[in-house]
């Protein structure tokens, strides 16, 4: 082995033994990142749910008293808020048709059955997956309407 070479071996020992020492630090310093930031915008995260267990591709569960209608799709969950923007009513959803309906303004929504024209537009919560199943993102405090 030659000089460079050997330069070159220390180089990438040198560079991959850092990065090992530093990676712990690092995921500390950005979890705790994420928590301030939740915590300035006032959001909490509730767990929603383990594993997909509805019984069609879409499901209404509450959480913290609010309705959340919860739908999967393309082995993704995704989760709307439960009340229609134009009313402030409860969504009942169908299992068989796969819309949401207002039916107080008659209005629908329809996330997976393309069939279905949508006038109904939900706003849509965030989501994280942890070990132990998913997270929803709920404000503390409800501001005009909008969620983290």
């Amino acid at each position: 082995m030659n000089r460079l070479d050997f330069l070159k071996e220390m180089k990438m020992g040198f560079l991959k033994t850092v990065s090992a020492l530093y990676e712990p630090v690092m995921d500390e310093d950005l979890a705790k990142i994420n928590q301030a930031a939740d915590q300035l915008l006032g959001v909490q995260w509730t767990f929603l749910l383990k594993e997909w267990q509805g019984i069609g591709k879409i499901d209404q569960k509450f959480v913290k008293g609010q309705p959340v209608v919860v739908m999967y799709r393309d082995d993704n969950v995704y989760a709307y808020s439960g009340i229609c923007p134009s009313c402030s009513k409860l969504i009942h959803i169908s299992i068989q048709e796969e819309v949401c309906k207002c039916l107080y303004c008659e209005k629908q929504a329809s996330f997976i059955n393309e069939k279905v024209p949508d006038n109904l537009i939900l706003t849509e919560y965030p989501l994280k997956k942890e070990k132990d199943g998913y997270y929803i993102a709920m404000n503390n405090e409800i501001q005009d309407g909008l969620y983290a």
